[in-house]
């Protein structure tokens, strides 16, 4: 038994039954009642059948992102809090993960930084602006970044002119955007809307509105510059899988790369 096998209660929903419920459904997929998603998924008490619909669901998704972000996020994080991507038994293809990071991973295609941004969206949409719960993913990220760059270029304006070096092993962000200066509170950001409205004020404008970082308006600008992606190439990621695997999958698989040469 899994560490997440317990008895079905009279009113539980099957692994089987949300699994066939989730690949039926389009609720989300095809019009944006994507309320509908959540409610269903709330009536399932058993862990199974929620990794079960969850995962299925996350799979038929994760190409229409932009339009099903909140929901993709809610069910994602369950997947996380409740640990439901170490058993197999109830994800698609019956694999199992060590991690969410690699069930994030393998399931979206995208880096798991994205995760974290997509976390500090839904947190903000959900205080500040939740009818953009509605909206698209990029209508709140935009909705993020502009209230993030209006809120630092006012501080911008009232501290002083300088600016402190760090470490160069500190100084790539997690934007990969290599950062040297600082204001003298220590925030590159302020330092960086400071810079831009005195020198790009077209770029700093688009700051403001939200549809630039100040990061990459300094990277576009040419006042920093970006560093070489740190996400993993097909055969980094090989390697650090072949590191978890057993000596008896290790083989099986061999066996099967020399058999389709």
């Amino acid at each position: 038994m899994t560490q997440h096998a317990k008895a079905y209660g009279p009113r539980d929903i099957t692994p089987a039954e949300a699994y066939g419920k989730a690949s039926r459904s389009r609720v989300g997929i095809l019009r944006r009642d994507v309320d509908q998603v959540i409610s269903d998924f709330a009536v399932f008490t058993h862990p199974s059948s929620r990794a079960r619909y969850a995962d299925k669901w996350i799979t038929l998704v994760a190409g229409r992102f932009e339009e099903t972000w909140q929901v993709f996020y809610q069910l994602l994080k369950t997947i996380e809090e409740e640990h439901l991507y170490r058993d197999g038994s109830m994800l698609e293809g019956k694999q199992a993960f060590p991690t969410f990071q690699a069930y994030w991973e393998k399931k979206t295609g995208k880096s798991f930084d994205q995760w974290f941004e997509l976390e500090q969206t839904y947190k903000y949409v959900c205080v500040f602006k939740p009818e953009l719960l509605k909206g698209l993913y990029e209508m709140a990220k935009q909705a993020k970044r502009r209230q993030e760059n209006v809120e630092d270029d006012a501080r911008a304006k009232q501290v002083g002119p300088k600016h402190l070096h760090i470490p160069l092993d500190s100084d790539i962000n997690e934007k990969d955007v290599t950062i040297r200066e600082y204001d003298d509170r220590g925030n590159a950001r302020t330092y960086a809307l400071r810079r831009l409205a005195k020198d790009r004020p077209d770029l700093h404008a688009q700051c403001l509105e939200g549809t630039l970082t100040a990061n990459a308006a300094m990277v576009q600008a040419g006042f920093r510059t970006k560093a070489p992606s740190r996400r993993k190439t097909a055969l980094e990621r090989l390697r650090a899988y072949w590191r978890k695997v057993s000596p008896g999958d290790r083989a099986l698989f061999l066996a099967e790369v020399q058999a389709a040469d």
